[in-house]
C-alpha cells in the first residue's frame, strides 16, 4: 500500500466490525471508538480522540509489517543482523512475537468486558452495555474469524478496485500467510482449514459473516454507529501525504460501494470530489505502471525496498519515535505511564537522510525517464506518419539466419543501425492515413486492436524489424494471424512459411519419403510439417543429440551423418522421394544423392558455405531427379501456411527458438 491513510482505510473497510455486537466490543475496550456523549448516539469526535484512534491504528499497521516482513528494510539499513532464510512468522522472530502479544491483548479485552458483564456498575453512562446473553463471549471464535478473513479479502478487493490485478496464485500465496498468522492468532485450526483454503472459499466465508453479522439494515434503537467515520476522520489530513476528510471518504465509498457505504453513512461523493480521486489514484498508480516497463537497474525491486522502509519509518515516525510492543491501556484507553519511554527509538538522522536521498534520486530517475520519452515522442514521432504504414505493438519476435546477416554485415548497402527480428506477431495500434483507403487492393481490411502476423518486404534488412515494443510495417506485409495460433509460434511467420511453400509445391505425394537433412530452425518446422501433410520425415543430422527431440516431433527415423560409414554412399535401395536441405551440409548432401527415388526432388532451403555446391551428375540423369531452391513466399503463402497449421492441428512447440537462439537455422 503506498502511504500508511490507505492502510488505514483498508482496515476500516474490514465489514465486521462494523456489526452492533463488534462496536459495542470496541466501545467496551476503547478501541478505535471515542466516547459517546450525545442523547442521539453521535460520537464526541475531537483532535484528543482522533490522534489516539490513529495511534491505535499505526500499531495495528506495525503489526501487520511485522507479520508481512515490511521491516526488514529498514532493519538492514541500520546495520542489524537478519537471520537468512528465516521468515518473520518462524517462532521466536519479530512478526512472531508481535502476533502473539496482539492475541495476548485479546485475552485482556476480553477478561476486561466479562469483569462488567459480572459487575454492570463498571459501564460508564452513556455506553451501550455488553450483553453476554445476546451477544455471547466477547473476541470468540467468530470475530476473530471474521476478522482474519476480512483481512485476507478486503485488501486484495481494494487492489482490484484500484486496478491493480495480482495473479491467483499470489492471491492465494497472501491468504496462506494470513493463515498461518490465523493460527498464531488462536483461530481453529480447523476453521482455517476449511474455510480459508482458497481464494474462492474464504470469499464465500466472509460474504455469510457479513450477511450475520450485519442482517440487521437498520441500526437498534441506543446503538452506536459503525466506526468507520471516525476512523476517517481519524486518517484526514495526517502527513507525509495529508488527505482530507472530503477525499477520504470519497476514495471509501468508492472501494466498497454504494449499498455498504451508505450502511456505513458515508456521505455522498460530489462530481468534482470524484473527479479529483480519480486523478490522484492515476497519479499514484505511475510508480506501479512505470516499473512494469523500465526494466532497467532493478528499478521496480527498488521500488519495493523503498517502499517498505518508508512505509516503516513513517509508522515509527508517526507513533513518536517509538515502537509499540502491544501493552495493554488503561480503561479509559490511554497509554499508561512510562510506556511511551520503554518504547521509545533514538532516532538515526544519518540514515534518515541517507534514506531520503536515495528516495529523491529514485523518483528523479523516474521523471527523467518518462520526461526523455515524451520529449522523444514529440521530436521524433513515430515512422507510420508515413500514409501506407501501420504501428504495430509487438506481442512476440523470432529470430534466424537472416538476423545473422546483421550481425556480419553481410548484406551490402545496409545502413546501421537496424532493429533485428522479422517473425513478428502483434496488434494493429494505429494506421496510417491511407491505409484504409487502399486496403481495397489488399485481400485484408486492417482495424485496431486486430492481432497480425509481419511477413514480408525484407523487414530487419530495409526497415526495422520487431525486436522492439514498437515496430511500423507497410500495410501490404501484413497478414491476419489466426486466435488458435500462440504468439510463440511466429517463427511459423518466417521458418514455418519457407518449408511449407516448398512442400507444397512438391511432386511428393502422402506416404512419399522425405529426408530433411538438419534439425535446428528450418528443420524442426519441417519435420512437423512434413508429417502433417502425409509424408513421412526422416532426419538427418550430425550427431545423435537431437534424435529424441525429432523423434518427438514425428520423424519415423534418424539418422547421424557422423556415424554414417563414409563408404556407404549410397543405399542399396531407393529411400526418398523428397530431399530438403535445412542445413548448409555440402558433403552430406553429395552423400545421400545416391538415395533418391525416381522423380525425386532435392529443395534446397539454405545456401552452403562455398556458396557452391558439387553434385554427382549421375543420379538426376538416371533417376529424372531434379533441384530446387526456395526462401519464403508473400503474406497470402504465409496466410496459407497460417491457416493449414490450424486446419491440421498442427501441434509442433517451437520451444520458444531452443535451437535457434544457439544458431540460426543451422544445426548445432
Amino acid at each position: 500500500m503506498p502511504h500508511d491513510p490507505c492502510s488505514a482505510r483498508v482496515y476500516a473497510l474490514n465489514a465486521p466490525r462494523h456489526s452492533a455486537r463488534i462496536t459495542r466490543v470496541l466501545h467496551t475496550v476503547s478501541y478505535l471508538v471515542p466516547g459517546k456523549s450525545s442523547k442521539s448516539g453521535e460520537y464526541s469526535i475531537t483532535e484528543a480522540t482522533n490522534d489516539r484512534t490513529f495511534r491505535r491504528l499505526l500499531e495495528t499497521l506495525q503489526m501487520i509489517l511485522d507479520a508481512m516482513g515490511g521491516h526488514i528494510s529498514l532493519v538492514e539499513r541500520e546495520g542489524i543482523n537478519i537471520k537468512p532464510d528465516v521468515h518473520d512468522l518462524a517462532p521466536g522472530e519479530e512478526g512472531w512475537r508481535s502476533i502473539v502479544r496482539v492475541r495476548l491483548l485479546h485475552g485482556v479485552a476480553r477478561r476486561r468486558i466479562m469483569e462488567r458483564v459480572r459487575h454492570p456498575e463498571l459501564t460508564g453512562g452513556g455506553l451501550p452495555r455488553y450483553d453476554f446473553s445476546v451477544d455471547g463471549y466477547p473476541i470468540n471464535q467468530e470475530d476473530l474469524a471474521g476478522t482474519l478473513s476480512s483481512f485476507c479479502t478486503a485488501p486484495l478487493f481494494c487492489m482490484e478496485r484500484l486496478g491493480y490485478h495480482p495473479p491467483l496464485f499470489e492471491k492465494e500465496d497472501y491468504l496462506a500467510l494470513w493463515r498461518h498468522i490465523g493460527y498464531y492468532m488462536g483461530i481453529n485450526p480447523e476453521i482455517l482449514s476449511r474455510h480459508f483454503s482458497g481464494v474462492s472459499v474464504n470469499n464465500k466465508f466472509i460474504v455469510s459473516i457479513i450477511v450475520h453479522l450485519l442482517e440487521d439494515s437498520e441500526h437498534e434503537e441506543g446503538s452506536l454507529p459503525p466506526p468507520t467515520m471516525p476512523i476517517l476522520h481519524a486518517i484526514s489530513n495526517r502527513p507525509p501525504f495529508p488527505t482530507p476528510f472530503a477525499y477520504n471518504c470519497a476514495l471509501t465509498r468508492f472501494l466498497v460501494g454504494d449499498l455498504l457505504a451508505n450502511y456505513l453513512q458515508i456521505p455522498k461523493t460530489p462530481p468534482l470530489e470524484y473527479c479529483f480521486l480519480r486523478t490522484r489514484l492515476l497519479l499514484g498508480k505511475v510508480p506501479y505502471l512505470f516499473g512494469r516497463v523500465y526494466r532497467i537497474r532493478n528499478w521496480e525491486s527498488r521500488r519495493i525496498r523503498i517502499s517498505r522502509e518508508g512505509l516503516s519509518r513513517m509508522v515509527r515516525w508517526q507513533l513518536g519515535m517509538r515502537r509499540t510492543v502491544f501493552r495493554p491501556r488503561q480503561e479509559d484507553g490511554d497509554i499508561a505511564p512510562g510506556v511511551e519511554q520503554a518504547e521509545a527509538v533514538v532516532p538515526n538522522m544519518v540514515l534518515g537522510q541517507a534514506f531520503l536521498r536515495e528516495y529523491n534520486l529514485f523518483i528523479r530517475e523516474m521523471l527523467g525517464v518518462m520526461g526523455g520519452v515524451v520529449l522523444s515522442a514529440l521530436a521524433v514521432g513515430w515512422q507510420a506518419r508515413r500514409p501506407h504504414d501501420v504501428l504495430i505493438k509487438v506481442i512476440a519476435v523470432g529470430l534466424c539466419g537472416g538476423d545473422g546477416v546483421l550481425r556480419t554485415g553481410g548484406m551490402p548497402g545496409l545502413n546501421y543501425p537496424v532493429v533485428a527480428g522479422h517473425e513478428i506477431v502483434g496488434r494493429v495500434a494505429a494506421l496510417g492515413s491511407d491505409v484504409e483507403q487502399f486496403s481495397g487492393t489488399s485481400i485484408w481490411k486492417w482495424t485496431i486492436g486486430q492481432r497480425v502476423g509481419v511477413v514480408a518486404h525484407a523487414t530487419a534488412l530495409t526497415r526495422d524489424g520487431g525486436l522492439a515494443e514498437y515496430m511500423v510495417a507497410h500495410f501490404t506485409a501484413l497478414v491476419p494471424y489466426p486466435d488458435e495460433l500462440s504468439p510463440l509460434q511466429a517463427p511459423l511467420l518466417c521458418a514455418g512459411l519457407t518449408c511449407f511453400n516448398s512442400l507444397r509445391h512438391t511432386r511428393a505425394k502422402p506416404g512419399d519419403s522425405a529426408l530433411i537433412i538438419g534439425c535446428g530452425g528450418l528443420g524442426h518446422v519441417a519435420i512437423s510439417l512434413t508429417r502433417a501433410m502425409g509424408l513421412r520425415p526422416i532426419v538427418l543430422s550430425r550427431t545423435e543429440a537431437k534424435r529424441k527431440y525429432a523423434m518427438e516431433l514425428g520423424a519415423e527415423a534418424f539418422i547421424a551423418s557422423q556415424a554414417w560409414p563414409a563408404t556407404q554412399d549410397e543405399p542399396e535401395d531407393p529411400l526418398t522421394k523428397e530431399i530438403i536441405r535445412t542445413a548448409p551440409e555440402e558433403e552430406t548432401l553429395r552423400r545421400v544423392t545416391g538415395a533418391l527415388a525416381m522423380d525425386a526432388e532435392i529443395i534446397l532451403l539454405s545456401e552452403p558455405d562455398s556458396m557452391k555446391i558439387d553434385l554427382p551428375l549421375m543420379p538426376f540423369l538416371i533417376k529424372r531427379a531434379s533441384i530446387r531452391g526456395w526462401t519464403a513466399g508473400v503474406p497470402t503463402d504465409a496466410y496459407d501456411t497460417l491457416r493449414f497449421c490450424v486446419q491440421a492441428v498442427y501441434a509442433a512447440s517451437l520451444r520458444q527458438q531452443q535451437w535457434r537462439m544457439q544458431k540460426p537455422h543451422t544445426p548445432t
